[in-house]
């Protein structure tokens, strides 16, 4: 299975806004071509599942903006490309 048809799969429709920490991030790749976003798999707290979440440079939660520069980093694995 690729990596776009298993987030493909994993995405979900609802917007996740929630401030609590992830748990899990796992697959980041970038969501457009400039390079400002990146969608990464997310467990939030204990939930089961998980969600697809676009992570920005510009984002307005704090926490995404400290996660989106720990994501270039490299903390988090490689950057996939689409």
């Amino acid at each position: 299975m690729t990596l776009s048809r298993y987030l493909e799969q994993r995405m979900r429709h609802e917007v996740l806004k929630d401030p609590r920490r992830y748990t899990l991030i796992s697959y980041p790749r970038w969501g457009n071509s400039e390079k400002t976003m990146i969608l990464a798999v997310v467990r939030v707290g204990h939930a089961r599942s998980t969600n697809l979440v676009a992570i920005s440079q510009n984002d307005q939660n704090d926490y995404h903006r400290r996660l989106f520069q720990d994501l270039i980093d490299g903390k988090y694995g490689t950057i996939f490309d689409g």
